[in-house]
Formats: structure tokens, C-alpha cells, sequence
């Protein structure tokens, strides 16, 4: 299809949204393979790990997303859209199929590390992606499209894992590996022959390696609220996700009910992906629709502790992901959006958004580790999360108008 079609941006939509899919399915069914029932070991066992070695193999990834988010902006501004998705795929292929190959602790670490990387450079890739392709109209809607694709590489993953790929391989987590691996892959070569770079202003490269360019995007004082305001959504999604379990158990909640919540947590903020972005395209508006979903968003983590059991409960945690999937990509998309940059440094600008969101989801992690571990109750990680929830009301209602 040629690129002066109106229909390829969303084509290009579409093969950009299963990149994402398939990269989230590649990383987010390892603690599935951990430990095995059924015939296989898992690759804690397989690999004499600790506890400590498998919470680092985790966290690998996650901290290649805080390094090289911003980095990968800079280079996607730079080489442009295809070349730097192939690199990202060489990254995500490569070193996600070679996870299968692990002999040792270090060897797993390095290629989640590594495969981690892929990721850092896809997700500024995709909001160059919009900036590119999608008028103001569309980009709340492209945005939380692209973005709800990962959370459906996300159940998708988790759903066929322990029901399907294990039975079929024979509870052998190497072949886990491979097969998201060599997945990945196939959506990577679809990416790279159909991405194709739009005719944008030449002198993007010559702004990239500016010192003085990359000094106005760090002390721009809206893109530094929106760091803050998506640092508060990252925290909450990872933190609640991470850590439903502890949240039950504070309220004496019963085991079976963490995945019904779980669940419930996702699809909201599945839901919220692209439902509010994409009637603040139509109604082009984009602040009234952050402040209200950041006060919300706030009132209901207040309320989470409130409230034990019943209805009150699920409708609690299904707006509270609808509130913060919608904060997301609205950050996001007012990024690139912002009159201060050119078009051209989208990728720059938001991946600086995405590292300030991987910190609050590494952050968060680490502060109710150590919360819980010191016998906090869970109410004091609520307190955490109301606190920045508080802050990005205020940087909502600060944020200008677009």
C-alpha cells in the first residue's frame, strides 16, 4: 500500500500495536516458568537460583526500560522510524530467543537485560509513530490503541502459557522462550518492510545531537509535569498489579478473589487505553480529561482502603485502571503534541515520559518490597501512591491546554 494512502497510518497502527503485543508477551509469562507442576522444573530449579537471583532476573528488563527509553527516543529521532525498529527487534528476537538457552545465572541475566533494551527503544519508537503519522484528531486514539495491544500481549501470554505451550512442549521452559522468540520475529520482519518513514523537516537530526536542544526538553516545565503525572500512573499500575495479593491480605481476603481483581484491574485499564484518549480527540481536549482522572484516580486509592468486600470493591478496582490507562496515554499524547518541539523530536520528548514511568514502576516495586518486608501495613504503600496522586493533580491542572 502506498504511504500517501489514508489508510496506511493505520496499517502502520496496526502492525505497531502486534510489535507491541508480541513484545509483552515475551516478557511478561517468565514467572510462569519458574516453577513447573506437571513434568518440568522450571528455570529456578534448572538453574540453581535463589530467591534473590529470580527477583533480579525480573527486575532485569525493567531496568533497561528506565536506561534506555530515552536513549531510544534519541535514537529514533535520529535514524528514523524503520531503522530504529529493526534495531529494536535485532534486540527483542535475538537476545528473547536466547533466554532459552540459559546454563547459568549470569547468561539469563545478561539476555533478559539485553532482550529488556528491545524494549526501551520500541516504546519511543511507537509514540514517533503517532507524532508522524496521526493528526491531533487521532492521536489520543492511535496512543491508547498501540498501548492497549500491550495489554493484551499481556493476558494473551498469560493465558496460553500454563494451558497450552507447557503441555505442548512438555513443561520445557526453554521452548518458551524460543516460541515468543521466533513469534516476535515474525512481527518484527512484518514491521520492518511495511514502516515506512513520513517526509518530515530534515534539521531533526542536526536538533537531536544539540546539547542545547536536549537542555530545553529537560527543563521544559510541561514536559517535566507530565514526567511527574506518568511516573504517579506507572506506580500505580505496577504497584497494584504486583501487589494485589498483599492488599487482600491486609483486608483478610481470600486467595481466589486476588485473580478475579487482578483481572478486573487489567481490563479497566485495557478499557481506559482507549476510551477517554479517544474522546478527548473528539471533543480536542486533553487537560480537563488528565485532571479528572488524576482526582479520581487519587479518591479511589483512598477509598481502596475503605472499602473490604462486595460489588463496592470490584467497581473500586476496575474505575481505578480506567482512570490510570487513560493517564497514560494522555501523557503521552500531549507530549507530542506540545507546540515547544518539533514533531521531529517526538521520539525524544516521550521517551523521556516513558523513563519517568518505568522509574515509578522500578520504584514502586523497591518501596513496597521494603515496606512489606519491615511489617508496614499496606495502607502506608496507598499512603505512597495517594501522595503522588495528589501531586499530579496539581501538575494536571498546570498543564496548558491543548
Amino acid at each position: 500500500m502506498p504511504t500517501n494512502s489514508p489508510r496506511y497510518k493505520w496499517v502502520i497502527l496496526t502492525i505497531g500495536s502486534l510489535f507491541h503485543f508480541s513484545f509483552t508477551a515475551a516478557w511478561i509469562f517468565v514467572p510462569l516458568i519458574e516453577s513447573l507442576e506437571g513434568g518440568g522444573t522450571g528455570f529456578a530449579v534448572d538453574l540453581g537460583l535463589d530467591t534473590l537471583q529470580v527477583a533480579l532476573i525480573y527486575a532485569a528488563p525493567l531496568l533497561s526500560f528506565v536506561i534506555f527509553s530515552f536513549f531510544g527516543g534519541m535514537i529514533t529521532d535520529a535514524l528514523g522510524l524503520r531503522k530504529s525498529s529493526i534495531i529494536s527487534g535485532i534486540f527483542i528476537t535475538g537476545f528473547g530467543i536466547l533466554r532459552g538457552f540459559s546454563d547459568s545465572f549470569p547468561f539469563l541475566l545478561i539476555t533478559s537485560f539485553l532482550f529488556g533494551i528491545g524494549g526501551g527503544l520500541l516504546y519511543p519508537n511507537l509514540s514517533k509513530m503517532v507524532a508522524s503519522w496521526f493528526e491531533d484528531q487521532n492521536k489520543g486514539t492511535a496512543s491508547g490503541i498501540y498501548l492497549m495491544a500491550g495489554g493484551m500481549g499481556q493476558v494473551f501470554s498469560l493465558s496460553i502459557t500454563a494451558a497450552f505451550l507447557l503441555p505442548l512442549f512438555q513443561f520445557n521452559w526453554r521452548f518458551c522462550f524460543i516460541f515468543y522468540g521466533c513469534f516476535s520475529l515474525i512481527i518484527v520482519i512484518l514491521w520492518s518492510f511495511i514502516a515506512k518513514e513520513k517526509e518530515t523537516s530534515k534539521n531533526a537530526s542536526n536538533e537531536l545531537v544539540s546539547l542545547h536542544t536536549l537542555k530545553q526538553i529537560f527543563l521544559n516545565k510541561a514536559v517535566l509535569r507530565l514526567c511527574l503525572i506518568i511516573f504517579f500512573g506507572f506506580s500505580v499500575l505496577m504497584g497494584l498489579t504486583n501487589y494485589m495479593a498483599n492488599f487482600l491480605d491486609a483486608k483478610g481476603l481470600v486467595d481466589p478473589i486476588y485473580a478475579y481483581l487482578a483481572s478486573i484491574l487489567s481490563l479497566g485499564i485495557a478499557l481506559g487505553n482507549i476510551t477517554l484518549p479517544s474522546i478527548s480527540d473528539v471533543l480536542k481536549k486533553r487537560k480537563i480529561f488528565l485532571v479528572l482522572c488524576s482526582i479520581i484516580a487519587t479518591i479511589f486509592l483512598l477509598l481502596l482502603q475503605l472499602v473490604n468486600i462486595g460489588e463496592l470493591l470490584w467497581f473500586l478496582i476496575f474505575c481505578l485502571g480506567l482512570m490510570i490507562g487513560s493517564i497514560i496515554p494522555l501523557c503521552l499524547t500531549i507530549s507530542i503534541e506540545l507546540k515547544d518541539f518539533s514533531k521531529d523530536l517526538a521520539g525524544t520528548v516521550s521517551g523521556l515520559l516513558l523513563t519517568f514511568g518505568f522509574l515509578g514502576s522500578f520504584t514502586v516495586n523497591l518501596i513496597f518490597g521494603l515496606m512489606l518486608t519491615a511489617g508496614a501495613n499496606f495502607f502506608l504503600c496507598l499512603i505512597y501512591l495517594i501522595t503522588f496522586g495528589t501531586l499530579a493533580i496539581g501538575l494536571s491542572m498546570l498543564q496548558k491546554n491543548t
